[in-house]
């Protein structure tokens, strides 16, 4: 029988790695299955068989886990069926949160710690001592290596997506850079990455391009999958319908026009490339092109 049985989701793998190995370093046995889960085993089976053993249950919460589907999920509706037959005043189920996340309904009736909070670390410590009946210790140091390196786990990609705002602002930034700095934001861990994109968005000066991206990459966010290739999603297709284009008869103003569509779905609309794409469309209108929109 192992102390802890460990679950949680692939995106916090880093941060729980750490902490499970201070734990065994503090002589507490755990269930990990990176160290435990063995080739060729039946690992549905092997799971819930460990869970259903374990003195403890283990779940690490974080917002990036309650947005993903997975067996994660099921390890908790096992371990809550498990929590039913453990008398009332023993611990065994016992959530951690990494930040601010919602528990999820059926666990709200045990008391969780969020790790990010002040003492949290030596409160985890403190209840599996009480639990395990034997006192577990993690020292000085190891407790500030922790909340370091969930501090850099839970806010790194915040901080980073912050500085890459202020540079996307920035009327200079070419349309690629600008639709990958759209598609690292959507495919980060910061869990504000959907209110920044959806305030990136209000922002009317933005190109039709960066609209199309941020159209495309919010839709992603929301239905929680990565996108990939944004700037071929968003930019691709109409530039090659642009480039299709031609004034019969003429292969300069073909060229006029095509160039100018192009610089105006990329340039931002309070720039002067987009000013002077406008302009020059608007002249080709008063000499009856008509494929401008």
């Amino acid at each position: 029988m192992r102390d802890v049985f460990v679950s949680y989701s692939r995106d916090d793998q880093p941060f729980v790695e750490l902490f499970v190995h201070s734990l065994q370093g503090a002589g507490v046995k755990t269930w990990f299955d990176l160290d435990d889960l063995l080739p060729g085993q039946k690992w549905e089976n092997e799971i819930e068989d460990r869970i259903t053993d374990a003195k403890i249950f283990l779940p690490f919460l974080s917002e990036s886990a309650a947005q993903r589907r997975g067996y994660f999920q099921s390890e908790q509706v096992i371990a809550l069926k498990a929590a039913m037959r453990v008398p009332s005043d023993q611990i065994f189920l016992m959530p951690v949160l990494l930040g601010s996340v919602a528990i999820p309904r059926d666990m709200r009736q045990y008391h969780a710690v969020d790790l990010s909070a002040d003492g949290a670390i030596e409160k985890v410590a403190q209840a599996l001592s009480a639990a395990l009946d034997r006192q577990v210790t993690l020292p000085a140091e190891t407790c500030s290596l922790l909340r370091e390196a969930l501090k850099y786990h839970l806010g790194y990609e915040a901080k980073t997506n912050k500085e890459f705002v202020a540079s996307f602002t920035n009327p200079d930034i070419s349309i690629a850079d600008s639709v990958a700095f759209l598609e690292r934001l959507a495919n980060s861990r910061d869990s504000t990455r959907l209110a920044t994109l959806l305030n990136l968005r209000t922002n009317p000066n933005f190109s039709m391009a960066e609209h199309r991206a941020l159209d495309i990459a919010i839709d992603h966010v929301q239905r929680n999958q990565r996108v990939d290739g944004l700037f071929d999603l968003a930019v691709l297709p109409e530039k090659l319908k642009i480039v299709a284009m031609e004034v019969p008869g003429s292969a300069l103003l073909t060229q006029q026009l095509v160039v100018n569509k192009y610089v105006r779905f990329t340039s931002r609309r309070d720039s002067a490339p987009h000013a002077m794409a406008q302009k020059k469309l608007l002249e080709l209108i008063a000499q009856g092109i008509d494929a401008l929109e």
